[in-house]
Formats: structure tokens, C-alpha cells, sequence
């Protein structure tokens, strides 16, 4: 399945959902919405996940890129997620040591 994203902004807030799969293939268009998010002078960016079935390390690395961005500037990035397959990779991740620097 390939991998839409949409956008929706709000003064200085944006929701970011993709749909479908991120793995390597799709990774680039998850990143490049991230940064044009960033760049567009958003400081509090939400992932939604609601609509993802599956997340590869590199889409981990993608978010990891955009919260370190945010986080620099004095913003903020939240992960939306009830998928439980995707919230289990989210939490195996962000938790458990697979990226202290989050």
C-alpha cells in the first residue's frame, strides 16, 4: 500500500496523518511533510497514526529528525496513536532504549 499524507494547520499547530505504510519506500514522504511542517512555522506538529498499519525503523528515524528540530526550536512534536501494532513499535522505541535521545 503506498502512503498519503495529510495536512491540516492552525495558526502555529499542524496535524500530520498519514495513511498506509511507512517503510522504506515511503519514509521520504513522511520526511519531506515533516520538515515543510517545521518550515512553515509550525511549533506544535501532532502525528496522527489512526489510519497507519505499519511503521519501519526509518519512519521511527523521520519522527525522531522532526522532534529534534522541534524541540530545538521550543516546540513540540505528539504521537497520536490507538493502532496497536504501531503503538507497540512506538512504544518499543521511545521507551525501552532503542533512542535515548528522545
Amino acid at each position: 500500500m503506498l502512503l498519503r499524507v495529510d495536512i491540516a494547520s492552525l495558526n502555529s499547530s499542524a496535524t500530520i496523518s498519514p495513511v498506509g505504510e511507512i517503510d522504506l519506500d515511503t519514509v521520504s514522504l513522511l520526511s519531506a511533510s515533516l520538515a515543510d511542517t517545521i518550515a512553515s512555522g509550525a511549533d506544535r506538529v501532532v502525528v496522527d497514526f489512526a489510519h497507519v498499519t505499519y511503521i519501519a525503523s526509518a519512519g521511527l528515524g523521520a519522527l525522531v529528525g522532526a522532534h529534534k528540530r522541534l524541540r530545538a526550536a521550543g516546540g513540540a512534536l505528539v504521537l497520536r496513536c490507538e493502532q496497536p501494532r504501531v503503538l507497540r513499535l512506538l512504544t518499543i522505541w521511545f521507551r525501552h532504549g532503542s533512542h535515548k535521545d528522545v
